[in-house]
């Protein structure tokens, strides 16, 4: 029954989401298998009553890591994909953002149906670009470079497997305190601040769809305007900072890809983790955006026919008569869901709970004094930890950062930049090297530890710990209570 495994992704559990749109819609039905000509199968679910983790087996993520690589050096199927994900993040720009208030019943579930394609769609192209997949390019990389001397090589790394285009959430950020330093500066009246708010929401709008669900509003630029201005020192450090990586990440990138050092192959494999590292940007936003869609007209379909909509698929929409009998999770609060070579098994109703403890150990989180990752950008720094849960207010955290700050989290979101642009380092349960976390890190420039998978669990709020690039680990300082 048990399997060796790997937590790819936690969440928070939410209602119709997961289950449905990852496994059954994505998984279940090959739309990964549709793109590259492979995918895994052997899936494990657990859903607990306040989150959801979802795991692919390691064996065959080692069976088929390589065989995904064919995929990526094929150069016609390769920009074919690059181009869907393009032209899917366009057609999600053009969606509005508010559903349209005169739909009745019929026009709400014909226009989910047509969300969904779009989004299981979505959801498939941004899994090609899932880490534990594109690790398999990076260990080809480092093969290819492992003549170049240790020091070298890392930073080399870490440079030619950067996107050359700025990922857009850094411009959105230099222009944010752009516009802080304006206000400070002319101390404009309220009225002249909301008037430049819109104007910076009105372009930015979308940025924040690659996490939340929904739009940056102007109540939350002026809340995130209320946390950032306390100190115009502060907002002048961080604009000189972002500064630096807007005009010289490009020209210092190309310098490295001209270095000697690297061959043709080698600069073939990074040009595609280059590639890969932005396409993840744009495929998520493009997902959350037709979420945030999806997430309107249930609402409003929940709001008609009176009842809860839980987890349900697009044939069983087609009855609506019927809907209430074809519900399939509403009464599960737990379950636990395994994919296989035996074919789908759901234990629910305590059965979940014994097998769940015969596959997963106890971990007792107080006794771990550090955690092995891998390098979101080298460095050796220490501080005191924030630590942003699942649950946790973030507004809240974000306003507990100072300037030794270690930030703990799940994964990076385009809410945490701001604060990591001020932060010592940076530790995620979460990533790989074309993730969020490792790219953002990498282009401010900030010591960071990722794919922890479990340092939220074992890190809280205060801990005084050490990020070591040396030794690709995070622990904890064990402070000595002075006798008096």
């Amino acid at each position: 029954m048990a399997f060796n495994y790997a937590l790819q992704w936690e969440s928070p559990r939410l209602k119709y989401y997961w289950h449905h749109n990852f496994v059954h819609e994505v998984y279940r039905k090959h739309l990964v298998e549709k793109i590259t000509g492979q995918q895994e199968r052997k899936i494990l679910v657990d859903c607990r009553e306040n989150f959801y983790s979802f795991y692919l087996d390691i064996k065959e993520i080692e069976e088929i890591g390589y065989k995904y690589i064919s995929f990526f050096l094929n150069e016609k199927k390769f920009i074919n994909w690059l181009n869907k994900c393009q032209e899917e993040n366009i057609n999600a720009c053009e969606e509005p953002w508010l559903i349209p208030s005169s739909y009745e019943k019929q026009e709400l579930f014909s226009l989910l149906k047509g969300l969904e394609k779009k989004f299981h769609y979505s959801v498939a192209l941004h899994l090609v670009s899932q880490p534990h997949i594109t690790s398999f390019l990076e260990h080809e990389l480092r093969v290819l470079m492992k003549h170049i001397d240790s020091q070298l090589s890392g930073e080399l790394l870490s440079e030619v497997t950067l996107p050359l285009k700025l990922p857009e959430i850094l411009f959105e950020q230099f222009e944010w305190y752009t516009l802080l330093l304006l206000v400070e500066r002319k101390n404009l009246s309220e009225k002249k601040r909301i008037v430049l708010f819109q104007q910076h929401l009105d372009k930015w709008r979308f940025i924040t769809a690659g996490d939340s669900r929904k739009p940056m509003t102007l109540e939350y630029l002026i809340k995130r305007s209320g946390l950032d201005m306390g100190d115009y020192t502060q907002i002048k450090k961080q604009y000189t900072h972002l500064l630096e990586i807007k005009d010289g990440s490009f020209a210092r990138r190309v310098a490295y890809l001209e270095n000697k050092y690297l061959s043709k192959e080698s600069q073939r494999f990074a040009f595609i983790i280059r590639e890969i590292s932005y396409i993840r940007f744009i495929t998520k936003s493009t997902w959350m955006k037709l979420w945030f869609l999806i997430d309107q007209v249930i609402k409003r379909l929940e709001n008609i026919l009176e009842m809860p909509l839980e987890d349900f698929t697009s044939s069983e929409m087609e009855d609506i008569n019927n809907l209430t009998e074809n519900l399939i999770w509403n009464d599960r609060k737990t379950y636990l869901y395994i994919s296989g070579d035996e074919g789908p098994l759901l234990y629910y109703n305590g059965t979940d709970k014994m097998i769940r403890s015969q596959i997963f150990e106890e971990i007792d989180f107080g006794s771990i004094e550090y955690l092995q990752g891998s390098i979101g950008y080298k460095g050796t720094v220490h501080g005191r930890v924030v630590c942003i849960g699942w649950n946790d207010d973030v507004t809240k955290k974000l306003a507990m950062v100072t300037e030794d700050t270690i930030l703990v989290v799940p994964q990076t979101t385009p809410a945490y930049v701001g604060a990591l642009v001020k932060v010592r380092g940076l530790v995620v349960d979460e990533a790989g090297i074309t993730g969020h976390a490792s790219i953002i890190s990498r282009e401010l420039r900030l010591p960071s530890i990722i794919g922890t998978r479990i340092a939220t669990k074992v890190f809280h709020d205060g801990d005084n710990i050490i990020i070591d690039g040396d030794k690709c680990i995070v622990k904890k300082i064990i402070e000595e209570t002075k006798n008096e």
